[in-house]
């Protein structure tokens, strides 16, 4: 109904230890529409907003 007031984002968590180069992973996520990516507050995961 509202579809042209709101994009529809999503938001993923990921380990840390899970990437081997958050370079590349970023670079990535880029091709998929990547907003936004940060380090959680304690460091342990980074989110991505897509």
């Amino acid at each position: 109904m509202h579809d042209f007031i709101f994009d529809r984002k999503g938001v993923f968590y990921v380990p840390i230890e899970k990437i081997a180069d958050t370079e590349e992973f970023e670079l990535e996520f880029i091709d998929f529409g990547l907003d936004r990516m940060e380090k959680s507050d304690d460091e342990r995961f980074l989110f991505t907003l897509c």
